[in-house]
């Protein structure tokens, strides 16, 4: 997530942040909306600019994130924020075949130009599980219907 140079600022709508999902091919005309894709292809990065409300780019200090969940255990969905507000919004993307797990995280590109410099701060990732007494309850629930069934 961020700014990359493949995309000019007038591009996809205009002057947004970006992201790319290994991968995915960003379609010409966005499923949720939000304005065309000028660079489509596997692996591309894309405006986060499905939602009026999505900021656009400028100086200063700004929360990125992504938030990744699967409705239906089979593909991944995505969504990205920016500074708080739901920027844009990727579903289904994958296959079982083809379901990445997520085991590193790269920061920066590798990419400088003596001009322009990026600076991290407060990098966070977060698993988030059910914790032990939503699964202590959910076992529980599921002996006492064993056991009625037995029962009748």
């Amino acid at each position: 997530m961020g700014l990359y140079n493949n995309l000019l600022s007038t591009g996809s709508g205009g002057n947004f942040y970006m992201a790319r999902i290994v991968g995915y091919s960003p379609t010409a005309t966005d499923p949720d909306g939000g304005a065309n894709e000028t660079v489509t292809g596997a692996s591309q990065y894309f405006k986060l600019n499905d939602f009026a409300s999505s900021p656009l780019r400028s100086i200063g200090w700004h929360n990125l994130k992504v938030e990744l969940t699967s409705d239906n255990g089979l593909s991944s969905d995505y969504a990205f924020y920016v500074d708080g507000i739901l920027a844009e919004r990727v579903s289904n993307f994958s296959t079982a075949a083809t379901f990445r797990s997520y085991e590193n995280i790269a920061i920066g590109s590798g990419l400088g130009n003596s001009v322009a410099f990026a600076n991290f701060d407060n990098v966070f990732l977060e698993v988030v599980v059910p914790e032990p007494a939503s699964l202590a309850l959910f076992g529980l629930a599921g002996v006492a219907l064993v056991a009625r069934r037995r029962r009748a």
